[in-house]
């Protein structure tokens, strides 16, 4: 596995020409064994110096609330649990309303995307952009 850097251009017309940088680190997996943990510990470090942790979970994964709190322990161990963070509600698509409106509830204030459709990637931009127009 390898951490992806991109560039993310915030189009809307309130950060026309603003881009940031995007780094995708490996995905947390519970009960990985310990030797991949080291070898992953200096990408999931660059974590705690992050302006911004965009926390993505899969909506269709019936045990998402274990990863969400695997994540957030791991983030705790590392000294990021302070860093500002937007939670996705990923694969939306694959869950019936009702499903959504329960997962918005156990993560409220988190945005819903179907990276398939493109349907709530404009809200996910818009969160970001609010977020690093504070940091100007």
């Amino acid at each position: 596995m390898t951490r992806q850097t991109r560039r993310f251009d915030l189009t809307t017309p309130e950060w026309s020409g603003k881009s940031v940088l995007l780094v995708d680190t490996v995905g947390f997996i519970r009960r990985l064994p310990h030797s991949l943990i080291k070898a992953f510990r200096s990408t999931l470090e660059e974590a705690a110096l992050a302006d911004l942790l965009i926390h993505v979970l899969d909506a269709s994964e019936p045990d998402i609330e274990s990863f969400y709190q695997t994540t957030n322990s791991v983030l705790g161990e590392l000294g990021a649990q302070n860093v500002p963070a937007i939670n996705v509600l990923n694969k939306i698509d694959k869950v019936d309303a009702s499903a959504l409106e329960s997962l918005s509830a156990r993560f409220p204030g988190s945005t819903a995307v179907s990276v398939k459709d493109g349907s709530g990637l404009a809200e996910l931009k818009r969160q970001i952009g609010i977020h690093v127009s504070s940091l100007l």
